[in-house]
């Protein structure tokens, strides 16, 4: 077995996940975010999958632990909205797990026939930034972004790719 995993979300996870994601915002990031500003982290299976969306993990099998999150909500008219990108500061890099996560979501998206998918980010994330346009993603004004994208407050970088 290979390892690094990219899985559908499982249930067993679901503490881990969250530790995990909070862990990034608060202590990495430093974003004033918790656990009840985002009730999606309760039930992913309602708020990603049930809806067409999905969400993913990244784990590292020798250890049985996540590294890494990634989330396409569905929106109206084939389009839809990346959420929840974290990876553990270890696998960066070397271990390729963001690339590996992004494929799997954009897998996802044409085989569910979606033509567009969303992102908005923190203006510091500019590492991200250059890794979604590495990945055909571009810069757009948020004025053109689809009515039901789920803004997060602290969003102000807003990119869209063409599938």
């Amino acid at each position: 077995m290979e390892k690094i995993q990219i899985i559908k979300f499982d249930r067993k996870y679901q503490d881990n996940m969250i530790n995990f994601i909070l862990d990034i915002q608060q202590n990495e990031f430093g974003v004033a975010i918790t656990l009840d500003d985002q009730p999606d982290l309760l039930d992913i299976i309602h708020h990603y999958e049930d809806k067409g969306g999905i969400f993913l993990l990244a784990l590292d099998t020798e250890i049985d632990t996540i590294i890494g999150t990634i989330a396409l909500v569905k929106l109206d008219e084939n389009k839809s909205a990346l959420k929840k990108v974290f990876v553990d500061p270890k696998y960066r890099g070397e271990y390729r797990v963001g690339q590996k996560l992004l494929d799997a979501i954009v897998n996802f998206a044409r085989e569910t026939d979606i033509e567009k998918i969303y992102l908005g980010s923190t203006a510091m994330m500019t590492r991200a930034h250059n890794f979604y346009k590495k990945n055909g993603f571009v810069r757009e004004d948020f004025s053109v972004f689809p009515y039901d994208f789920p803004i997060v407050e602290v969003d102000s970088v807003f990119m869209v790719k063409d599938l």
